[in-house]
């Protein structure tokens, strides 16, 4: 007989004990309470995902607050600043308080979109050429514990940028308000109007930041939202939300919406905010955990045993024959 075969079934029983401890894995997106902010008028809010009404929490009291994002890890806010004030909060669910954790180090930039990934590393879409208000034009890893801020790579193709951000340079793709990870681990990202680039939805590559443009943002009539979209957000469910950006000249700013990532097409929920972009949505609560099998401490002692036994009965029968 020989050894392959003999070594069978010990090697399934190792196997079965590998497949039974694997760790738990939390996806990147979210449910339970929906977050968001009213950009520059600087509130924390719920929104209600069926109706799109919402409702203020407080003011987070550091100026225009356009990106959210939660740890799924930790279930901690996370909010990123704009108007040429690229800082990073954390922000208290109860009453909208932001506490500062530190400076990205982007020197005149902006941060206009967050979101983690599954590990928990928190990525940002942030504004660092030309002047304040271009849009987010370079993908950034985000420290969770200092702020700083490590650029990945750019958009589109950049020229005459500078890292700290003076507000010079330009790119061919500026104006990534929104960024969501769904849950097989895909950066998406939303791109606003009067901006470089073409407005819709785009797929982003998590390793060099270059995005890809998917689609156009179009509803069932063939229209678009007046100011694009500029927070996006997966749902466990696999829905991705939107919220609009608010122009003078139209009504259809501050609502939620859901998109469609394969064909950019959306639907209006309702209005989230009067006269203002809902400028960033988060889910507050990280995804159940898919059910897998689990063993209790005295089973994974047991199935060990059958293992040891096993394996010692073939070196045994290897003896014999």
């Amino acid at each position: 007989m020989k050894t392959v075969r003999w070594l069978v079934l010990p090697a399934v029983v190792l196997a079965t004990l590998c497949a039974l401890s694997t760790p738990e894995v939390k996806a990147a997106p979210g449910t339970g309470t929906l977050f968001g902010t009213d950009a520059f008028n600087g509130n924390l809010i719920t929104i209600n995902p069926a109706t799109g009404s919402a409702s203020v929490v407080g003011p987070l009291g550091v100026g225009q607050i356009p990106s959210l994002a939660v740890n799924p890890l930790t279930g901690t806010i996370y909010a990123g600043g704009g108007a040429g004030l690229p800082n990073i909060f954390t922000v208290n669910p109860a009453t909208g308080d932001a506490t500062l954790v530190g400076d990205t180090g982007l020197g005149i930039a902006a941060v206009e979109g967050l979101d983690f990934n599954a590990a928990g590393v928190l990525y940002a879409s942030v504004n660092i050429a030309g002047g304040a208000g271009t849009g987010a034009d370079h993908l950034a890893i985000i420290n969770k514990t200092t702020g700083a801020a490590t650029v990945v790579g750019s958009f589109g193709s950049c020229t005459g940028v500078t890292i700290p951000s003076t507000g010079e340079g330009s790119c061919t793709i500026e104006g990534m308000a929104g960024i969501a990870f769904d849950a097989a681990g895909n950066l998406w990202g939303s791109h606003r109007v009067a901006a470089a680039g073409s407005t819709g939805l785009y797929r982003i590559n998590v390793a060099t930041g270059a995005a890809t443009f998917v689609a156009p943002f179009l509803d069932g009539s063939g229209g678009s939202p007046s100011g694009g979209v500029v927070s996006l957000q997966f749902a466990c469910s696999g829905t991705l939300y939107g919220g609009t950006a608010f122009t003078v000249e139209a009504t259809d700013g501050g609502d939620l919406i859901t998109i469609n990532p394969f064909t950019g097409a959306f639907s209006t929920i309702g209005k989230a905010v009067q006269d203002a972009s809902l400028g960033a949505l988060a889910f507050q609560t990280a995804c159940p955990i898919p059910a897998i099998p689990t063993v209790s401490g005295t089973a994974t002692i047991l199935l060990a045993l059958l293992f040891a036994t096993s394996l010692a009965w073939m070196i045994s029968r290897r003896r014999v024959v």
